[in-house]
């Protein structure tokens, strides 16, 4: 499709590169589920997605979102810096995270209704948090040395340890399979990722305090621009899951998940990889002031009609596939997809794009639609009485008008660009 849409060479090739990588590496998970949720309770996995929800918050804060500024250097040795100074803060950041769990781990549960049997496992959260922050250093650089290969293969021999980890433990009829698997995961994927970028023209001598210290006041927008709204609007996404847990059920939210997990393979499988290309193909034609209108809006076609797509497929036979692949208990997952489909679809859109404002040095902007955006999330905590069908449509027409008017943001930014010219 690429091909036909025209789009340069080295686009598709890199695309191709990148989307049969990450095809391979979300199989693995996906194709485990209907072993692993015949293992594992429903419960259970309401319990690792609320852990997982709170994870994706703390991978945003570990680095402070320094590690989107590694693109931007014209030299490498100033991108190499920045990502020291990533890894220092990353360190910094989960060693405190770490400490607050060892202070308030009890008051922590309380407020998000997680059960203490699952507890304890909230200490893995720092852990992974900084494999993952490691990691995702290390993937902006292979990103900027256009090594989409060996960014590819990280992703896969993470998913490999993590199914086989979980499957290993459940079978073993080990406690907190799906936590182990995770955390195993994330420790595979940032050991992998050392091993590529010493063979991608990173250069620990490259690494100084006083260029360290350079980059932390070159992008210091970053942390107040980029860190806090993205924080603010990581949040916004866990809230719904952390007041179903609430308000109605851990049960309930392993249901969602598993619409969530469902729901968002093209995310995973198309827009993060087409956003990743897109973030290093824009960057440049923006740094020789090239227009990128037309590259943009052949993407858009192709996310179109993936959206569309999933759209029709997921209202016709949604909650009978769900019921035969992953066991009676899970059609009601396929239910709640007629609805959730909208959402995931918006925010695959938006994803794809998500980083046009950073790009185009929109972080004020962006910073005001984010914390919006987690106010109107949060309004939901008021709703709680409502039932549950109720509170998911809800917050989808919430969550839906937020993304339209992202997409009216990037649009705009995108248009004085171009203008700009």
């Amino acid at each position: 499709m690429l091909k036909r849409l025209n789009i340069k060479s080295d686009f598709v090739k890199n695309s191709a590169t990148l989307i049969s990588g990450t095809v391979l590496a979300q199989l693995i998970p996906i194709l485990l589920q209907p072993v692993l949720r015949r293992i594992y309770s429903a419960e259970d996995f309401g319990a690792l997605a609320i852990y997982l929800n709170l994870f994706g918050v703390i991978t945003i804060i570990s680095s402070l979102r320094y590690e989107a500024a590694i693109m931007l250097p014209k030299q490498h040795n100033q991108a190499a810096n920045v990502v020291g100074l990533s890894f220092v803060i990353n360190l910094i950041v989960n060693t405190f995270i770490f400490l607050i769990l060892l202070i308030a781990l009890k008051p922590i549960c309380n407020f998000i209704g997680l059960n203490d049997k699952y507890s304890l496992y909230l200490f893995f959260l720092p852990l992974s948090g900084l494999a993952y922050g490691l990691f995702q250093n290390i993937n902006y650089w292979l990103i900027r040395q256009k090594a989409f290969k060996a960014s590819t293969q990280n992703k896969i021999s993470r998913r490999v340890v993590e199914g086989s980890t979980q499957l290993i433990t459940g079978f073993a009829q080990l406690k907190g399979g799906l936590f182990y698997g995770d955390l195993a995961g994330n420790l595979a994927n940032v050991i992998s990722g050392f091993n590529q970028i010493r063979k991608n023209h990173f250069k620990w001598t490259y690494l100084s305090k006083t260029r360290i210290k350079w980059a932390f006041k070159k992008y210091r927008e970053f942390p107040l621009y980029n860190a806090l709204p993205t924080l603010a609007s990581s949040l916004a996404t866990t809230l719904p899951y952390i007041y179903i847990n609430k308000f109605y059920s851990t049960e309930a939210v392993g249901q969602i998940d598993l619409t969530r997990l469902a729901l968002s393979v093209p995310l995973v499988f198309v827009s993060s990889t087409l956003s990743q290309i897109l973030f290093q193909d824009i960057t440049e034609r923006k740094a020789h002031k090239k227009p990128v209108f037309n590259v943009l809006k052949k993407v858009m076609f192709i996310v179109l009609a993936v959206f569309i797509s999933e759209v029709l497929v997921v209202d016709l036979i949604a909650p009978h596939l769900f019921a035969f692949v992953f066991g009676e208990p899970y059609r009601i997952s396929g239910e709640y997809g007629k609805w959730l489909v909208l959402s995931f679809g918006f925010n695959f859109i938006t994803s794809t794009f998500s980083f046009l404002l950073i790009t185009f040095q929109k972080l004020k902007l962006n910073a005001i639609w984010q914390i919006t955006y987690l106010i109107g999330m949060g309004s939901l905590y008021y709703f709680g009485h409502l039932p549950i069908i109720q509170f998911i449509q809800l917050f989808i027409a919430i969550d839906i008008t937020f993304q339209l008017i992202l997409i009216l943001l990037f649009a705009y930014s995108v248009k004085e660009y171009q203008q700009a010219l």
